[in-house]
């Protein structure tokens, strides 16, 4: 009898980490913490930063607004990469940050409003409906960095135009935080239940994150880093995310931050040991090589000195892409597929 109970202690003991990494694993736990850690702070803290954004604007204080700017962008990119839920609503992403603009529609938008002076400023909700291209982060990088941007709009209009676009701004933000507390937490956590039409497979809500992840390693990669790239004979330094307002590699770097937190919060406790530190390692690398690029990344792709660290930081971010996959991918039963943030 002794032995018996020896025997079954024995295996409950061995069995329990077994159970509590099952635990970990299961959908609504990942949803948990995908909602507590990373969701509901991110956006609630981009929902405070543009509160106070919006509030700079209604003093007409340019100065006060571009750091207000920049810290509602930092906020931003803690979040940018989950397009999905009400983010895709309503193009909110899009309306946010509206890049990349290879035709200069912004440039061209907002100018179309000052030259009128067109009266759409004064209504919020009428802002709301007018181009994304003259709305969000990209419009106040224009209005507040670029040299014509500057001079766009005489007196009191610019400051109304330049309020019209941070109001708006924080409206999105206001209501990204309502969508996700209700209604979307409750179909991610219930993911697989019967009239659950967002979210109809037990699997749905992790596929979702693990997509926004990959979705936002690619989206530095591709477009971050390979549009400024461009080709050795002809980089273009230009392309670069918001390089007017000289955040191209503070993006990056928040970006690979966001990326890092949600992988750590969301997925490594899902993982075996070894799994998470493949991750970490390949992160690590690609912390390692960033720290080698001297800003502006404007000058880094232009520079064939420089340019080589640009290059292998994105050699970093494809075996970043690949390291995810197979460390998270096998275990729980994800693939890749279509993200919002394909074909911007």
């Amino acid at each position: 009898m002794r032995s018996c109970l020896g025997a079954l202690s024995l295996a409950a003991t061995l069995l329990a980490p077994l159970a509590a990494g099952a635990q970990e694993a299961a959908p609504r736990a990942i949803a948990e913490r995908a909602l507590d850690q990373v969701i509901l702070p991110g956006f609630g803290a981009f929902e405070a930063e543009t509160a106070g954004l919006e509030a700079a604007a209604r003093g007409c204080d340019e100065a006060a607004m571009r750091s207000a700017y920049q810290a509602s962008f930092d906020a931003w990119e803690g979040v940018s990469h989950l397009r999905f839920g009400p983010t895709e609503e309503e193009e909110r992403a899009f309306a946010i940050a509206f890049w990349p603009d290879r035709k200069g529609f912004t440039a061209r938008n907002l100018a179309g409003l000052a030259e009128a002076e067109d009266p759409v400023v004064d209504d919020p909700e009428a802002f709301g409906h007018v181009s994304i291209a003259a709305r969000g982060l990209f419009a106040l990088d224009y209005l507040l960095y670029d040299e014509t941007g500057l001079t766009l709009g005489a007196g009191p209009y610019r400051c109304r135009l330049l309020q019209a676009v941070s109001i708006d701004l924080h409206r999105l933000a206001a209501a990204l935080v309502d969508r996700w507390e209700d209604p979307w937490s409750g179909w991610l956590l219930e993911a697989g239940a019967a009239d659950n039409l967002a979210y109809p497979e037990p699997l749905s809500a992790v596929q979702e994150f693990y997509k926004a992840l990959l979705g936002g390693v690619q989206f530095t990669r591709d477009l971050r880093l390979g549009n400024p790239l461009g080709s050795f004979d002809r980089p273009r330094p230009t392309r670069a995310e918001a390089w007017r307002s000289d955040r191209p590699l503070r993006n990056i770097r928040l970006s690979l931050d966001a990326a890092e937190r949600m992988t750590e919060a969301v997925f490594v406790p899902a993982l075996p040991p070894e799994n998470a530190e493949a991750a970490r390692a390949a992160f690590a690398r690609v912390r390692d090589d960033l720290s080698r690029i001297a800003p502006p990344l404007t000058e880094a792709v232009a520079d064939p000195m420089s340019r080589f660290r640009v290059e292998a930081l994105q050699t970093d971010y494809n075996q970043l892409y690949i390291a995810l996959s197979m460390a998270i991918a096998p275990e729980l039963g994800v693939r890749e597929g279509f993200n919002a943030l394909d074909g911007d």
